[in-house]
């Protein structure tokens, strides 16, 4: 199991509204509120710290001219969450220090418009600082690592997003399959070994409408670290990944 896991972006709203926490206009999946709250318990009884914002950049409306400002714990009501708080960057910087495997998946907030990008620009900082084994999936998190200036410092970026997930998950993609066939009875000794059975309830709440936005990390180093320094992905999806 991942030993954090780190949400943020339109993810993070759901959950904290699960969690009884005002969330304003943010946007939130009612019909995911339920799953939210057993994901919620799942982590506490495996002893995974699942982290949701202290902090937002809350704004009444997301265009390019918006005014974001600071909201401390719940957002107010004719606000909406933007980005996660200058606070909740530094908590998940320390955690993402402190990581030595992290699966990164979607941005922090709005990160097209730029008063809402410090914070997914602050955790791909953060990830590229760190010196674990780094795996960054999706197009919209590929782009923002870039942005930051750091997409060499990430061992593994993928576009793809939702084949992240799928495949850290246990489930066989038709193509990675293909390529672990050697043609002479082997099998290739660099495919990751199956993820735990609560990533597929991540996968569900992420995949919705493509609202994933999560990072995970854990305490261990990947024995198949070999395999990520090799491999090279550029396939569609969305949702978010673990391990």
């Amino acid at each position: 199991f991942a030993d954090n896991v780190l949400i943020g972006g339109a993810m993070a709203y759901t959950f904290l509204k699960a969690r009884g926490v005002e969330v304003g206009k943010s946007r939130v999946e009612d019909d995911k509120l339920e799953l939210a709250r057993n994901i919620l318990s799942f982590g506490e009884r495996r002893s995974i710290r699942i982290r949701l914002p202290e902090d937002h950049v809350v704004t009444e409306k997301l265009e390019a001219s918006a005014h974001g400002e600071i909201s401390a714990g719940g957002i107010p009501a004719g606000r909406l969450g933007a980005d996660i708080g200058p606070a909740t960057r530094a908590q998940y910087a320390a955690v993402i220090a402190d990581s030595k495997t992290i699966v990164w998946n979607g941005p922090l907030g709005v990160f097209e418009i730029p008063q809402f990008a410090e914070g997914t620009l602050a955790v791909a900082r953060a990830v590229a600082a760190s010196s674990a084994v780094s795996i960054v999936g999706g197009g919209d998190s590929a782009a923002a690592v870039h942005l930051a200036g750091v997409g060499e410092k990430i061992t593994h970026v993928s576009t793809g997003g939702g084949a992240t997930l799928e495949f850290l998950s246990g489930r066989k993609l038709p193509g990675v399959e293909a390529l672990t066939d050697r043609g002479e009875g082997g099998t290739c000794p660099y495919t990751l070994r199956k993820c735990d059975p609560v990533l597929p309830r991540f996968a569900r709440l992420a995949e919705g409408n493509g609202t994933g936005r999560a990072l995970l990390s854990c305490n261990s180093i990947l024995p198949q670290r070999r395999a990520l320094r090799r491999s090279y992905t550029n396939s569609a999806g969305g949702g978010f990944s673990s391990r």
